[in-house]
């Protein structure tokens, strides 16, 4: 029926469809056999072990208007029979669907607080999601909301959940509250390379040392100047020029001092990272994905699971061999197409690494893989990888002024949105890790059965997370229009913030201080409930920031002390 779509191709081509399904139905199996060349698709019925012939031929060649879209034909699957909610741990408080995991996860959910959809206690419609129009549909994610029982919709704002590209303030300025985007307004101020150093170098001006998170970049053509100066005072020094606003490797390439250099706008230029560390002599790096919740409060949650991504060719420090994109770059959509590279089947870390050192290594890890080899060479995988949130953390507080005002701008609810970051981050020879970009749409196609089994269960966990309630089109919301402008003032109001500026959490937490002490509003008694019940949701997710022995350290770098960041 679609429901469990195979194998997407790789990161550039739209996802593959599977050639032959086999669904077992009572005492027959039905065999669905597509040919994309001729358009057809055969049902044969096989009964006691006997196959017929093609049953249904449902081609009428020559009349394309019969045949739907890939996108259309991957959306048109029957979801799940049974929707299952998760009940609250605080009595009361609405329902959310739960994402239990489809078999190629090899996991299993605690299923103690759910409950079987009933329309008789729900009393609306099952949830549902939108894919807009131009959205790369990945099978993962489809799969993901099939596996829950929630159905696709067509329509213009009846949904649980849109899944789309960056959205613009005006398109979702009337989202009713049980609604959610999966991308926060004015999220290129992360997605963007130049916007990025933007942000992270006005805090490293603040800050010094505690924001050498990023390589040193100049952007073009404003810094054209200073570019060339910082060549001829370190000649041997490499630099990678990058587009602003591309992906994928398309345009990088790597210059060292002799080369020519255009002062192209919409360019940068980053000091290459010449000291990486290397696993048998290749560079790598790593694709961490990262959900955040909320920018006001911010609530950043970091997956467990991610990929290391190897080059083809092994690394060597020459001026002369910066024209070796399978060595310098790490990129899949570059080193897919080298001869040397070699998909990871699940299984082929452990023997290589038991095996001789020259045999082919997979061109993809795990981080399960990476802590394995970390462990064997006597490195502290745990304390990289503690330098690496705190990187992560610094990278999302520089942007959160921005992020907060455009949200503000664009909705009366601040839980509308959510957004998973694909985070890229290189560790240099001396185990530093550097922020390289932030992909706001990370490819989530599986080349491997690596990629689909973590693609897959981060996409449930995301979800999960996230928490989808029931969506009531003739629940009036008109009622709510109030909250923006109460939400609003709360950040406005002085006295309050004051209060709990001029006193450290810590102490706070260690006096005891209940919540009804602090004379708190329905809105922010919700607010903390919400951060809790995505703890109790999280899966394999493990919320970073704010945590009780990081919150006072990072308080110091927001710009803005914000009542909900404090509270």
């Amino acid at each position: 029926d679609g429901s469990f779509l195979e194998g997407d191709s790789d990161d550039d081509d739209e996802g593959g469809y599977a050639d032959r399904i086999q669904v077992p139905i009572l005492s027959n199996q039905i065999t669905v056999t597509a040919s994309p060349v001729r358009n057809t698709v055969h049902l044969t019925s096989t009964e006691g072990g006997v196959s017929s012939s093609p049953a249904v031929d449902y081609t009428k060649s020559g009349n394309k208007e019969d045949f739907k879209s890939k996108k259309q034909r991957r959306l048109a699957g029957r979801p799940a029979s049974t929707v299952w909610f998760l009940n609250s741990v605080f009595e009361g408080r609405p329902k959310t669907v739960l994402f239990q995991y489809p078999p190629q996860c090899q996991k299993k959910r605690d299923l103690s607080r759910a409950v079987e959809y009933d329309e008789n206690w729900a009393k609306t419609k099952r949830p549902s999601f939108k894919v807009t129009g131009k959205t790369h549909l990945y099978n993962c994610v489809v799969n993901a909301f099939r596996h829950a029982g929630m159905k696709t919709t067509t329509k213009s704002s009846q949904w649980n959940v849109l899944i789309g590209g960056v959205v613009k303030g005006e398109s979702v300025r009337h989202l009713r509250p049980e609604q959610k985007c999966n991308h926060f307004p004015g999220t290129w101020q992360l997605g963007r390379k130049d916007n990025m150093w933007r942000n992270i170098s006005r805090l490293k001006k603040m800050f010094g040392k505690e924001y050498e998170i990023a390589p040193q970049t100049f952007l073009f053509p404003d810094d054209w100047k200073r570019f060339n100066h910082e060549r001829e005072q370190q000649p041997k020094s490499l630099w990678i020029l990058k587009p602003s606003s591309s992906s994928c490797g398309r345009g990088i390439r790597v210059v060292n001092k002799n080369a020519t250099v255009n002062k192209k706008s919409g360019y940068i230029a980053c000091r290459y990272i010449d000291n990486p560390h290397l696993i048998r002599g290749y560079k790598y790096d790593l694709r961490l994905y990262v959900l955040v919740t909320s920018f006001d409060p911010l609530r950043i949650y970091f997956y467990e699971d991610g990929l290391v991504r190897f080059a083809t060719e092994k690394y060597e420090k020459a001026a002369k061999n910066t024209k070796k994109r399978f060595m310098h770059l790490t990129n899949y959509s570059v080193n897919k197409k080298s001869k040397s590279y070699v998909s990871n089947n699940c299984q082929q870390v452990n023997e290589g690494e038991q095996g001789n050192e020259n045999e082919d290594q997979p061109s993809k890890w795990s981080l399960y893989d990476l802590r394995q080899h970390f462990e064997k060479e006597g490195l502290d995988y745990d304390e990289v990888f503690t330098k690496i949130k705190d990187v992560i953390i610094k990278t999302c507080i520089s942007v959160e002024p921005h992020m907060y005002n455009s949200v503000v701008k664009s909705v009366s609810y601040k839980n509308s949105f959510f957004e998973l970051y694909g985070f890229d981050v290189m560790i240099d020879r001396n185990l530093k890790p550097w922020i390289l970009e932030v992909n706001v749409c990370p490819s989530l196609s599986s080349s491997s059965l690596l990629d689909k089994k973590i693609k897959t269960s981060l996409m449930c966990d995301v979800f999960n997370l996230v928490g989808f309630h029931l969506f009531n089109p003739k629940k009036d919301p008109k009622k709510h229009n109030g909250i923006k402008k109460h939400l609003k003032s709360l950040t406005t109001d002085k006295d309050r913030i004051r209060k709990l500026i001029y006193r450290r959490p810590v102490e706070i937490a260690d006096e005891g201080v209940l919540l009804r002490d602090l004379e708190l509003n329905e809105h922010e008694i919700a607010m903390l409930l919400d951060s809790e019940e995505e703890l109790y949701r999280r899966g394999f997710f493990e919320r970073i920031f704010p945590r009780p022995e990081n919150v006072e350290y990072y308080q110091q770098f927001f710009e803005y002390q914000r009542t909900n960041n404090l509270l």
